[in-house]
């Protein structure tokens, strides 16, 4: 027997199986957690670690927010395009609740979603530790992590803290009106009642479509978080995700920063205990609310698609054969969700 056909007899023997049923979705909400977390941690780390010993301001320069702007939308977009055709790539609770009260998603799930997302997240901001390890013990020497200036900012690499200004409720609103905008838009994005992307062209008679589909949901997706952040970053850094700032502050607990990760410092003697559950809490209630107001205002009241040859839909009912108010929600679990 030739080397080569040992070779292969060895790899059909030992190859690694494909994972199947829930554990392959679980598998991508992981993964496309942590690309997530990879790309906008690793913005911000290198946002604030660029500026010398000593000399870095506390609220950030405009062009430093924009770049992790961007971050964080790029690497959503990376996201969605690992994850999205497997497990829907919601990468966020803040996302799978709502898709499990409109039942996308069955109820036990849920948890196996929301753990993958945590871990996800943690491992993306170790992988960003690891990428920054030297810039990060350049900037406290002496080996301590602490969150005043000027050694809250390597914390603030991971997990999201207030501006100084910021009050509870303040913080709290914000989480909650943030979040709420990402999920009425998402499920505008991913609705195939609404408009689209695009809304005329049959899946299955072109395969090309689902492709093209897939990836205009993610640049849609990435652009309406790019627009979350330009506009909403200043008070907490939109943290809109619960998994994207308890798993970052999780690590920060284990590598160094301690318990103080999860209460606030400042110079000014002003003390936010407890602040870690704003970001958790709030944007659990922002996705509630967005997803309640698009089906109310938007989804409760759109027609099932089309093809173009005027048919409706493979899979679903015609309009005249829809029970009198019924939801008009996309039971496709498929469509890429979000961060």
């Amino acid at each position: 027997m030739t080397l080569s056909a040992r070779y292969e007899e060895f790899r059909s023997k030992h190859a690694p199986k494909p994972v199947h049923g829930v554990w392959r979705e679980v598998l991508a909400e992981f993964a496309g957690t942590f690309i997530l977390i990879y790309f906008g941690c690793g913005s911000v780390a290198q946002a604030v670690l660029s500026y010398p010993h000593g000399q870095v301001p506390g609220p950030l320069p405009r062009a430093d927010i924009l770049s992790i702007n961007l971050g964080f939308a790029l690497g959503a977009m990376m996201a969605i395009i690992i994850a999205g055709e497997t497990s829907g790539a919601h990468l966020n609770p803040a996302i799978t609740l709502p898709m499990v009260l409109m039942r996308r998603l069955p109820a036990w799930k849920f948890l196996y979603y929301v753990t993958a997302q945590l871990f996800g997240a943690f491992f993306g901001a170790l992988a960003v530790y690891t990428v920054y390890n030297d810039a990060i013990m350049y900037r406290n020497p002496d080996g301590t992590r602490k969150l005043e200036w000027p050694g809250m900012e390597t914390a603030g690499i991971f997990a999201t803290y207030p501006s100084e200004h910021l009050e509870y409720f303040n913080g709290f609103i914000e989480q909650i009106c943030a979040t709420g905008i990402l999920s009425m838009l998402v499920l505008a994005i991913t609705d195939r009642k609404n408009m689209g992307i695009p809304k005329d062209i049959d899946d299955a008679a072109q395969p090309a479509y689902v492709i093209s589909k897939r990836f205009l949901e993610a640049l849609s997706i990435s652009l309406l978080i790019l627009a979350i952040g330009v506009s909403q970053h200043l008070n907490s850094g939109y943290a809109i995700n619960p998994a994207r700032d308890l798993g970052p502050r999780l690590f920060t607990f284990c590598a160094g920063w301690g318990q103080e990760g999860w209460n606030v410092f400042y110079d000014s003697d002003k003390k936010i205990r407890y602040w870690f559950w704003i970001p958790v809490v709030g944007p659990m209630f922002g996705g509630l609310l967005g997803a309640a107001m698009y089906h109310l205002f938007i989804g409760l009241h759109l027609s099932e698609p089309r093809r173009s040859d005027g048919a409706v839909s493979d899979g679903e009912i015609s309009d005249d054969q829809a029970q009198p108010g019924e939801a008009a929600v996309d039971s496709n679990p498929d469509g890429a969700q979000i961060p």
